[in-house]
């Protein structure tokens, strides 16, 4: 049993090391993807603004692209 105790022992703090880093870079990951969904927003208001332009307003939007 003491040879049990002692493995635990010594694997628990790795494990938390382990777990901690998997945490952090979920936790990376899901400040990026609220990022990325900001931006998509915002572009998608632009677009929904640009089709609603006609005409020679509409050419200089594209030739600024």
């Amino acid at each position: 049993m003491e040879l049990v105790t002692g493995a635990i022992g010594a694997l628990l703090p790795k494990l938390c090391l382990l777990f901690r880093s998997e945490y952090d870079m979920q936790r990376g990951v899901r400040k990026k993807i609220e990022t990325l969904s900001r931006e998509l927003k915002s572009v998608h208001a632009v677009l929904r603004k640009v089709r609603k332009v006609r005409g020679r307003a509409r050419e200089k939007l594209r030739r600024c692209t």
